[in-house]
């Protein structure tokens, strides 16, 4: 299994190395990113100070963490689902699937890549934002990784149900964009979840970035440890279970009608 995963990400390493000029770019994207989140922070400093103070004491360091959170969410719903779909088109996913490898570590090393472009982006901007005055507990850095990771497996859930919807529907409709747009809205990125209205809160308590991001800045911006966010993430862990096993099935379901209906290779 680890040597499919490891195989597919290499692969896909190749891909994007050929196009220099691409990675080039986005590494200055990410200057672009964290540069204009600091100029805006430090003009609604004080008018946040008060709001955020349960989990940081910076604006900057707020919006650096919930920029990097919201990418990872991003990154698990969507990359799957483009891979696939990709893959669909050109062939190259039904060439896959006749491998020995297990369907399991073909989904893991599909996303592998992505996930360690976005972990390669997150330290960057974070590097960047340190600089620039962010207050970073760094001796919390691997409960913030894990944090991460657990977050990024909830969302990669999601989209395994949309890589299910695709190769059945050959599109997943709304999925992506309607998720994105509740944890933007709802997961407490740009404001701490406690500033929503009462009668909307009801959105945010099913929200998993909401109780991953919450817990990611005590931890990472003021330094709290584990045990005292461990409400929130049993609750994201409890979250990702429930997306994992849901994901899984709904995939395993879509393929197993693709293979029979023998639309694997057309889009």
């Amino acid at each position: 299994m680890t040597g499919a995963v490891g195989a597919l990400a290499r692969a896909s390493w190749y891909q994007a190395k050929s196009y220099r000029v691409s990675l080039v770019m986005q590494a200055g994207g990410l200057l672009l990113t964290v540069i204009p989140i600091y100029f805006i922070a430090n003009a609604l400093q004080e008018t946040m100070a008060g709001t955020i103070t349960a989990e940081s004491e910076q604006y900057f360091s707020f919006l650096l963490v919930g920029s990097i959170a919201l990418m990872f969410v991003t990154t698990g719903i969507a990359s799957l689902q483009g891979t696939i779909a990709t893959g669909i088109s050109n062939g190259y996913f039904e060439s896959l699937l006749m491998t020995r490898a297990p369907v399991p570590s073909l989904l893991l090393g599909l996303t592998a890549y992505p996930l360690i472009l976005a972990t390669v982006r997150a330290t960057v901007m974070v590097a960047a934002g340190w600089l620039l005055g962010a207050a970073i507990v760094w001796s919390q850095a691997i409960p913030a990784l894990l944090i991460i990771l657990l977050l990024f497996a909830v969302h990669w859930g999601i989209g395994l149900i949309g890589s299910g919807l695709i190769m059945v529907f050959r599109t997943a409709g709304p999925l992506t964009q309607i998720v994105t747009t509740v944890s933007i809205f709802f997961g407490g990125v740009y404001y701490p979840v406690s500033a929503i209205p009462s009668w909307l809160r009801t959105i945010a308590d099913a929200t998993p970035l909401a109780y991953g991001l919450r817990a990611l800045r005590r931890i990472l911006l003021l330094g709290d440890g584990v045990g005292a966010v461990a409400n929130d993430l049993a609750i994201l862990a409890a979250m990702g279970v429930f997306t994992l096993i849901l994901g899984f099935a709904a995939f395993s379901i879509a393929l197993t009608y693709a293979k029979k209906a023998g639309t694997l290779s057309t889009y």
